[in-house]
């Protein structure tokens, strides 16, 4: 009988130790929880920084997109008056060639307002192919960066729910440190 009383002292101690140190454990998975819930809770505000740069890039893009379709029309309303220049240059030229000599001076600037026309037409349509390939581009990222959003928002809230999770650890720990002390001091009565 004093051996059996003497096993189960041996292992109420090793119950009562085991009790000690999952009580440790637990108390570092508490505080674990803790640190990481604080860590979460950084990722949720960076990334919510990260989505509200990204809805200001979109924004400015939006914006930049309207300017570029402005500037283009813009540039249809340059465009059709150096047609129209030109066309009045032609018809100068054809006046001052009915007038012989007294039109040559006529000629001259008559064929000075069409080169000038010409240049217009030219220099326009350069401008109106760079502002379709900025229109483009505009759009291009605008795509993209919605979509770099969406994800920004998606990862917001996988960020959050984690948060909500790991705040839930220490609560549960909790509950488990009191078992625990409870087994321990069962152990040692």
């Amino acid at each position: 009988m004093s051996s059996s009383i003497g096993q189960l002292a041996v292992s109420v101690n090793q119950v009562a130790g085991c009790a000690r140190e999952a009580s440790t454990l637990s108390l570092e998975a508490d505080r674990k929880a803790r640190d990481g819930g604080v860590a979460v809770e950084r990722l949720v505000r960076s990334t919510r920084e990260i989505a509200d740069d990204i809805n200001t890039v979109v924004s400015t893009m939006e914006e930049l997109g309207t300017a570029s379709e402005r500037i283009g029309a813009i540039v249809e309303v340059i465009d059709a008056i150096a047609d129209q220049t030109n066309l009045l240059a032609l018809n100068a030229a054809i006046e001052a060639a009915r007038a012989d000599e007294h039109g040559r001076g006529f000629a001259v600037v008559a064929d000075e307002v069409r080169k000038l026309a010409e240049s217009s037409a030219q220099s326009t349509r350069e401008i109106g192919q760079l502002v379709k390939d900025i229109q483009a581009k505009t759009a291009e990222v605008v795509r993209s960066t919605t979509a770099s959003g969406t994800k920004a928002e998606s990862g917001l809230e996988m960020a959050a729910l984690a948060g909500r999770t790991i705040a839930d650890i220490p609560s549960s720990v909790s509950k488990a440190n009191r078992l625990i002390e409870q087994i321990s001091m069962a152990a040692r009565e």
